[in-house]
C-alpha cells in the first residue's frame, strides 16, 4: 500500500514475510531485519532491479533473449484488467472463464 501522508523516517517501501514463526522485514531494499533469526543484513546499495529490467527489455526486443513475460500472460493480464473494470461498472463479480 502506498500512503502519503505519513512520516518521512518511515521506510517508503518496505516488505513483510511471515513464515514459520520468523518475521522478515525489508526497507527500502537497503536493509534486511529477520526476527525469529539472528541475522541482520545491512545492503551497501539500494537496488529495486530496473537498471536489469530495462536491460533485459531492451536485449528482448533486439531478439537477444526470449521476452520476460510471454504473449500468453500479456494477454492474461490484458483481460484481468478488463474484467476488473467491467466488474467494477456493472458491480458484479466477473468469472475469467468468460474471457477465454
Amino acid at each position: 500500500m502506498y500512503f502519503s501522508k505519513g512520516s518521512k523516517q518511515y521506510p517508503k517501501e518496505r516488505i513483510e514475510v511471515f513464515s514459520e514463526g520468523k518475521i522478515f522485514s525489508l526497507n527500502n531494499f537497503r536493509s534486511l531485519i529477520e526476527y525469529g533469526v539472528p541475522v541482520r543484513l545491512n545492503l551497501l546499495k539500494q537496488d529495486k532491479g530496473h537498471s536489469e529490467e530495462i536491460m533485459n527489455f531492451i536485449e528482448a526486443v533486439k531478439g537477444k533473449i526470449p521476452s520476460p513475460i510471454s504473449f500468453e500472460e500479456s494477454v492474461e493480464v490484458t483481460l484481468a484488467a478488463i474484467a476488473a473494470t467491467k466488474s467494477l461498472d456493472i458491480k458484479l463479480l466477473i468469472n475469467m472463464k468468460e474471457f477465454e
